[in-house]
């Protein structure tokens, strides 16, 4: 081991000479380039055009002495001139060796110039650690050396001459810095030497008390004294360093000794005090460094003390030396950074970083002494407190990032004691929205006090704060205890007139930067105060609305959320920003729909409790129409109010009859709709071209009439037609079926408002109601009149339809088409009424070939007033149905084979299904004859054709059917018949035989 020794003193000599011959080549070259500035400068002067300067002192003896060397000593007059010019040549000589020096830098200058320079950052930590870390590891390295000797040395000597042999080596090294320090090339070795001094010292001092082969001190109270002693001098030494570096080393000496020692609350508090001096130790300047090392050393400290305790037990009084410390040596580190030497605007990166670990260091050490204390609650607040403060002061101070985060660190203790409210069995929405209030606070004190960065930071706290409030309210509103509900509610109320007033605050304030961060879009129309798409104004609503989620089941409450609602429609119609109208109208329509459920809860039950819960919401319905004005659109917003208005009563309406028969709710539907459409006319009448002044009120209630209209047919088709009850003889159904016809035919033949600014409705859904009619009339005869009884009623309504179109006061002249519609529907149902319907009836003129005869009657003579009274108006279709508009050129154009062709066919067929087989053909030649009769009459060529094809057919069938089917009696009689027929047929052509070629000419 000995030898070893040797070695390492060797080699320490050896390094100490390399280090003594490197000084002293420092020391040439900081002469020559102290000359070589000098003579830069001198040339430089030369260059501008100056008076050249004699050369330094020092320079001229220099060369007085070299010419004195070549020149022997004579008289001075005779060697004055030769003597000049010898010293003329030693400072040309001179100049020379600087023009050299000069080239050679110049040289360097150019080498170096296209190198790549090396960050600043990377810069600052290469000199950091060549100037401190090199001196601060070989300080470490020697003080483990000096362990492993007194290790040695613990062999052949007692423990306390090995602690004073430790204790001399430490005065050795003292000594060597007090000499070395004199010389200021050594000064830095010196001061590493001190501090190795004092690492020893305490090395020493540990190892008397505790560590095996060093331990001398068995009573505890003097080894902890004599470590006292060590730290002691260890921080005078940190103090005296004058440097971080020094300061921290001798920080981190001493903490370690203490992590080394046995723990107990003792040793924590001196650990504290030593952190505080460290810290104390930053007053001097900036060393922000050496204060991020000294709260990260005290922190892990805590840590391994706290669990090292923890193992063996825990009591209450460490967790109060724990936090009293913890306090204690974080409020000095934060006060450190209250100094006027941080004052100013500009943005500090590390002291920022500095606080902010300091920070959380302070909350973490905190929390490791919880304790599940209560009243825990109030440090936080008065720490929020203090650090708001805090705050204020470095605002003072001009200390600007210093006052944004504590300001912002004073924000989050409030959010974090509101959350250890939780210890207190407070419920998390009552959290959450304290929390919210708090936020809400926090940016009205921003704005205040004109900080967009804190009020940004601050909206993004109420924004995350109410989509929580927002779920837990969905969340928690099915609970049973009602008295939850009624806290949730209230407390939510309270927070959203809260968020309003903040939002009507940012509206009325001058500077807009405010509204502009809280709106969605970035422009913001200034038009009667208002502005962009506001959060802020669209969550006063939603959180109003999840209010009424809690209180909708609470008895009587329904009257306070009306009262509210109404309260911020008129707000709104004060403060008309967009954001707020969105935020009202969801409140408004959120209002309906849950008042809508909750009708649907007990209505069945009880109609009653209907008009208690229902009736307060026309009052809403009311305000949202009358104050519907939207400054920022320039519109009024009538519809949303109206609408809800019908659509509230409908169900109302629903809930309140339905109970006692469900055929009541369509039928006052439909029967509303008249006032609607009543209402919508004399407010155009009455109001004329300044209708559009007060939002078309008419057009919107005229549409409620449309829709109750649609409510009862949708009720009708899915609900009545189930129904097979009677009212006396009539059955039900067919009543009301009546009745509607009667409503829609009012509807149909209203008379469109005088006014020249009407809904465009009139002219595209109003005239409509005819074809509504028609086609509601189709399924009701459908489904109440007997079949065999069906064809008589569509030629009947055919005859009606075209009388209705030829009454110029009826204004419907298209129902002409549609009497020719319903014609086909008879000729058509006559056509397939035996084959399709055999009934048994006892009235001899119920039989189906009896009323299929009638109808035949009927047709033709439909036809016959058709054919002389038919023309349909081209452009008589309303817009909806312009594409009826060919086929009726067509018909108009081909009117004979329109109404000819299905008659007969139809007839064709229903003598094919009516009547015996036998007679059949003498029918349809009877038939043909007809047919070409009216060819004749008509001067129809396509009928004559059409007729003598008939007639071929029908001989080809009596031919190969009738005589073998038939009896004697009946094909003689069919024989006679169809030859007399065909007799007619040839004497008519031969009689009109000239109207023929005049056709054909």
């Amino acid at each position: 081991m000995l030898n070893i020794y040797i070695i390492i003193a060797v080699v320490l000599i050896f390094i100490l000479r390399k280090l003594w011959k490197k000084v002293s080549r420092l020391e040439d070259r900081i002469v020559e380039l102290d000359n070589s500035i000098l003579e830069l400068d001198r040339k430089l002067r030369v260059g501008k055009g100056t008076q050249v300067e004699k050369p330094e002192k020092e320079e001229t003896v220099q060369a007085e002495k070299y010419a004195a060397k070549k020149m022997p000593a004579i008289d001075q007059q005779s060697v004055q001139e030769p003597l000049q010019q010898e010293l003329d040549k030693a400072k040309i000589g001179l100049d020379e060796k600087v023009l050299k020096r000069e080239k050679v830098r110049g040289s360097d200058f150019k080498s170096e110039k296209f190198k790549k320079p090396k960050a600043a950052f990377w810069g600052k930590i290469e000199k950091q650690f060549l100037e401190n870390w090199t001196g601060l590891i070989g300080t470490v390295i020697f003080v483990t050396g000096v362990g492993f000797l007194g290790i040695y040395s613990a062999v052949n000597m007692s423990e306390m001459y090995r602690f004073f042999l430790l204790v001399l080596v430490s005065a050795v090294l003292f000594v060597m810095f007090c000499f070395l320090a004199k010389r200021e090339l050594w000064l830095k070795l010196a001061l590493w030497l001190r501090s190795a001094s004092g690492s020893v010292f305490l090395f020493a001092c540990l190892g008397a008390g505790g560590i095996k082969g060093l331990h001398w001190i068995h009573n505890p109270f003097y080894a902890l004294c004599v470590l006292i002693l060590g730290i002691v001098v260890n921080l005078f030494l940190a103090y005296a360093g004058g440097k971080q570096v020094f300061a921290s080393l001798h920080v981190l000496l001493s903490l370690i000794a203490l992590s080394i020692a046995p723990q107990n609350q003792t040793t924590f508090i001196i650990a504290a005090i030593v952190a505080l001096f460290g810290i104390a130790l930053t007053y001097r300047e900036k060393w922000d460094y050496h204060l991020l090392v000294t709260i990260s050393l005290f922190f892990c400290y805590h840590l391994y003390w706290f669990f090292k305790i923890k193992n063996v037990g825990i009591y209450a009084t460490d967790h109060y030396i724990g936090i009293t410390t913890t306090i204690l040596v974080s409020l000095a580190a934060a006060i450190v950074h209250y100094r006027k030497i941080y004052s100013g605007e500009k943005f500090e990166p590390l002291p920022c970083f500095v606080h902010i670990v300091n920070w959380f260091y302070f909350g973490v050490g905190l929390l490791l002494h919880d304790m599940n204390f209560k009243w825990k609650t109030v440090p936080i607040f008065l720490g929020a407190v203090a650090a708001y403060f805090l705050a204020k002061k470095a605002r003072k101070m001009n200390i600007k990032w210093l006052y944004l985060l504590d300001t912002l660190i004073a924000q989050i203790m409030f959010i974090i004691g509101i959350l250890s409210f939780y210890i207190w069995d407070v419920n998390l929405i009552i959290i959450i929205a304290l929390i919210f209030l708090e936020t809400l606070a926090f940016a009205k004190l921003m704005i205040y006090e004109k900080e967009i960065l804190l009020f940004r930071i601050s909206l993004a706290f109420i924004y995350i704060a109410s989509v929580i409030l927002i779920v837990a309210s969905f969340k928690y509103y099915h609970i049973d205890a009602q008295k939850i509900l009624v806290e949730h509610g209230i407390m939510l109320i309270i927070i959203a007139f809260a968020t309003l007033f903040l939002h009507i605050s940012l509206v009325r304030n001058k500077d807009k930067k405010y509204l502009l961060l809280d709106s969605i879009s970035t422009n913001i129309v200034m038009t009667d105060k208002t502005g962009g798409c506001s959060i802020l104004g669209m969550l006063s609503g939603v959180l109003m609305l999840c209010a009424y989620i809690q209180l909708y089941g609470v008895v009587y409450f329904s009257y306070l959320i009306t009262v509210i609602t109404s309260v911020i429609i008129l707000i709104r119609n004060r403060y008309s920003t967009l954001g707020l109208s969105i935020g009202t109208l969801i409140l408004i329509l959120g209002s309906y729909f849950i008042n809508w459920h909750q009708l649907s809860e007990f209505a069945w039950y009880n109609p009653s409790s209907v008009l208690i819960k229902g009736l307060p919401l026309y009052l809403v319905a009311v305000l949202a129409a009358k104050y519907a004005y939207i400054p920022s659109q320039r519109v009024f917003m009538r519809w949303i109010g109206i609408y809800l208005f019908v659509i509230h009563t409908m169900v109302l309406t629903y809930f309140i009859f339905n109970p006692i028969s469900n055929l009541i709710p369509g039928v006052l539907w439909l029967m509303l709709s008249l006032p609607a459409l009543e209402v919508s006319k004399w407010i155009s009448e009455k109001y004329g071209d300044k209708v559009e002044k007060i939002g078309f009120p008419d057009r919107y209630i005229l549409h409620t009439g449309y829709l109750l209209v649609c409510a009862f047919l949708f009720r009708h088709f899915l609900i009545h037609l189930q129904s097979n009850d009677y009212l006396g003889v009539f059955r039900i159904r067919l009543l009301i079926e009546m009745l509607a016809l009667i409503i829609m035919g009012y509807w149909c033949f209203s008379k469109k408002p005088d006014s020249k600014n009407i809904s465009g409705t009139w002219f595209f859904i109003q005239p409509l109601f005819l074809e509504l009619i028609l086609l509601f009339s189709l399924i009701t005869v459908g489904i109440e009149a007997d079949k065999t009884w069906q064809p008589v009623i569509w030629i009947i309504a055919a005859f009606v339809l075209f009388a209705m179109g030829k009454i110029k006061k009826l204004e419907v002249p298209r129902s002409v088409f549609y009497s020719l519609l319903f014609y086909y529907i008879s000729i058509v149902q006559v056509a397939f009424l035996k084959g399709t319907y055999n009934n048994i009836v006892i009235n001899w003129f119920e039989k189906s070939w009896v009323l299929g005869c009638v109808a035949t009657l009927f047709q033709v003579v439909f036809l016959i007033v058709y054919y002389k009274l038919g023309f349909i108006e081209t452009n008589c279709f309303p817009k909806a149905l312009n594409a009826f508009s060919s086929s009726v050129n067509w018909i108009n154009k081909n009117r004979n084979q329109a109404i000819f062709y299905p008659l007969f066919t139809g007839i064709a067929v229903f003598l094919y299904f009516s009547f015996d087989k036998s007679i059949l053909t003498l029918l349809w030649v009877a038939e043909c004859f007809v047919f070409f009769l009216v060819s004749i009459i008509l001067k129809e060529k396509s009928f004559r054709y059409v007729s003598l094809a008939a007639l071929a057919g029908c001989i080809v069938r009596l031919i190969f059917y009738d005589l073998s089917k038939s009896s004697t009696l009946t094909r003689a009689i069919v024989f006679l018949c169809v030859g007399i027929l065909m007799l007619g047929m040839h004497s008519l052509y031969v009689k009109y035989k000239d109207r023929f070629l005049d056709e054909n000419s």
